[in-house]
């Protein structure tokens, strides 16, 4: 049926709008191209930023301290970017630990991080060994036109009684009182296909046979986790968390080439870490 319509947006000349579901509330363009996130070179100036100040490793690495899950000892992350919690997983938890992306940020993080990331897309044949015990997707479902199938690839990939976690924009909040700057992040003219409201990842996700499922809303994000086995949180994360964390940033500032950007991002989160 008609699905009315939640905003217009203007970008390279082509009007883009933006519906919603009238059954899930998830909110989705009515044209959905893909780009090939594999085509763009990178660039050494953007990266150098991010490095330096923009990667929110903080942020990113919580959610492996999430879960009560006392057998986690393998992790998957898919559209991993430079790798954070990737190498975070692998050299402060002991864990094997993958990830998979086939933007240029997943090459540069494996050559700086000596990481085990891959310059690809996720295929059910990726060369990835066995399963793994927590899945992860980072900013990644929104970018997807066909979830369902994305989602049984993510299973293909999860052993028995795993974890899903995704992360993505939260529809939720697509307000006429939006701030610009999160507005125009949250739509990602170009980029973006399908938003997602808690709701609508409940539906993907119930959908796509998880038994349980757990939904978090973090300011304009949503976190959603799924499994078939009881989902259980350790009530101890903030502060384990926080231990991994400053042990990783000292890791880098002891591995990294001092006065390079990796070394510099970490030195200075660090240092940020200590003034708290």
């Amino acid at each position: 049926g008609p699905h009315p319509v939640v905003v217009e947006a203007v970008a390279g000349g082509r009007a883009h709008t933006l519906l919603r579901c009238t059954g899930c509330t998830a909110c989705f363009y009515r044209d959905r191209d893909v780009p090939d996130y594999g085509a763009d070179p990178g660039s050494d100036l953007f990266r150098q930023v991010y490095l330096e100040q923009n990667a929110g490793i903080h942020h990113m690495t919580g959610i492996l301290f999430r879960l009560d899950h006392p057998s986690a000892d393998s992790m998957l992350d898919v559209g991993c970017g430079f790798g954070f919690p990737v190498d975070l997983a692998a050299k402060v938890l002991n864990w094997r630990a993958a990830g998979v992306d086939p933007a240029d940020h997943a090459r540069a993080g494996a050559l700086m991080l000596h990481a085990d990331l891959r310059h690809e897309y996720l295929t059910a044949e990726s060369d990835l060994g066995e399963p793994f015990s927590l899945v992860m997707g980072s900013e990644v479902i929104e970018h997807i036109p066909a979830p369902y199938s994305f989602i049984a690839l993510l299973r293909r990939w999860m052993q028995p009684g795993a974890t899903l976690v995704l992360t993505t924009p939260n529809a939720d909040t697509l307000t006429p009182g939006q701030d610009p700057a999160n507005l125009v992040c949250m739509l990602s003219v170009g980029a973006h296909v399908i938003l997602y409201s808690a709701r609508a990842i409940e539906v993907l996700l119930r959908r796509s046979g998880f038994a349980h499922i757990h939904t978090e809303a973090a300011g304009d994000t949503l976190v959603a986790f799924a499994s078939d086995q009881p989902l259980r949180f350790d009530a101890n994360a903030p502060a384990r968390h926080l231990a991994g964390y400053r042990a990783y940033l000292q890791h880098l500032v002891a591995t990294a080439e001092p006065g390079r950007p990796l070394w510099n991002g970490a030195a200075g989160r660090l240092f940020e870490l200590r003034c708290i």
